[in-house]
């Protein structure tokens, strides 16, 4: 499904130079996409007034950056502060920029960190509301850390590789397990959420570290659309929900995910708690060899209502009953339209929901036609191909 211009005009590039910001010398091309928003009816993302991130930038904010200082400077100027920073921006990205790295582009070290918290104050940039980062070309990304858009609304990230980052000082998750809280995208309690056309994928990580999860969409955060990214190789993909405890959930938490690839992710495609989650033409691509040991693709956590469409499902050694797994007996899956191995299946499980109601995307694809559908079209530089 297509995103929509918001006019057929686009405003000067900006470049971002330290903390100012100097016109470029390159006009904007016609494939320019910055000031796109989210389609209507492309799922719980369009609801609420929709995504438009930073769609109505003014000509001063909008910015090319290829540095980690630059990326700051566009944000605002000041990490601590930068997510108060509402004004509307676009935010181009050239190249990729590693976040783990001091003033001087030198790479950090556990032992240049005091603790978590210094470390999370580096590595995880924050993000103001009315904001769209996106990559330039196919080989625009970030890496060494991530985006923090907590307790912000209306923002847009697409077009980048997002290189999975790591905790130098992990924890524990909520099952006990090992986590670490450095994620390519947290969104706690965010408001109007588009996630569209990225590449999630694993780098290398430091002995000791380790990765969290590539998106967290969790603690009230609410009307999200994830969209034809990519999502490769990695432990933890998608948790919307933080605890079982969190009750104040109830009634928000709703995303739409589609159009999306997950290839040799281990769980969480999503893992729901009290969400409301419509999961619809993505495709699972799940093998008993892969590098990151395989679980299952769905989590059904508790009061979570997750709603399964047109699915495919290739596995290799896996087992159809893997595919979910449920957290408990209060959640709900309603599936229609699977296919495991060109073979249709049902993967609903007792209780089973009403549906996604308002944040239904407005058009399905057929099933067997998802995979060549998201193969061509999903993840970072294929943003001109239609989707």
């Amino acid at each position: 499904m297509s995103a929509t211009p918001t006019t057929s005009t686009v405003a000067p590039q900006y470049v971002a130079s330290g903390p100012q910001a100097t016109p470029s010398s390159t006009a904007a091309s016609s494939g320019d996409h910055s000031r796109e928003t989210l389609a209507a009816g492309h799922g719980w993302g369009a609801q609420n007034g929709g995504v438009t991130g930073g769609s109505k930038a003014d000509a001063a904010h909008v910015y090319t950056v290829s540095t980690r200082e630059q990326l700051l400077a566009a944000l605002g100027g000041n990490n601590a502060t930068n997510g108060s920073n509402a004004t509307p921006k676009i935010i181009q990205i050239k190249g990729n920029i590693d976040l783990n790295v001091d003033s001087n582009g030198k790479e950090l070290a556990k032992g240049d960190f005091a603790n978590e918290k210094a470390q999370l104050a580096h590595d995880m940039l924050n993000v103001g509301s009315n904001t769209t980062i996106i990559g330039l070309g196919a080989n625009a990304g970030i890496s060494g850390g991530g985006f923090n858009l907590s307790n912000q609304h209306n923002i847009i990230v697409r077009n980048l590789a997002m290189t999975s980052p790591f905790d130098f000082f992990p924890g524990k998750d909520a099952e006990g397990n090992p986590h670490g809280r450095v994620y390519s995208i947290e969104a706690k309690g965010t408001q109007n959420l588009w996630v569209d056309h990225n590449t999630f994928k694993d780098g290398a990580t430091p002995s000791g570290a380790i990765s969290g999860d590539q998106l967290d969409f969790t603690d009230g955060a609410n009307y999200a659309t994830v969209s034809y990214n990519q999502f490769q190789s990695h432990n933890k993909s998608i948790l919307i929900g933080s605890s079982d405890g969190m009750t104040s959930d109830r009634g928000k938490l709703n995303v739409t995910i589609d159009h999306n690839l997950f290839a040799g992710v281990s769980q969480r495609d999503p893992r729901v708690r009290f969400g409301n989650v419509e999961v619809a033409n993505n495709l699972y691509q799940d093998s008993s060899s892969q590098a990151n040991r395989f679980q299952y693709n769905l989590g059904v956590g508790v009061e979570s209502k997750i709603t399964s469409q047109n699915n495919a499902f290739e596995t290799n050694g896996v087992n159809e009953e893997n595919l979910v797994k449920r957290f408990g007996a209060s959640g709900h899956l309603t599936d229609s339209g699977s296919l495991v191995n060109g073979r249709s299946v049902d993967l609903s499980s007792s209780p089973t929901g009403s549906g996604p109601g308002a944040g239904s995307i407005a058009h399905l694809d057929p099933t067997n036609e998802v995979a060549a559908i998201v193969l061509a079209q999903s993840g970072a530089g294929k943003i001109d191909l239609g989707a």
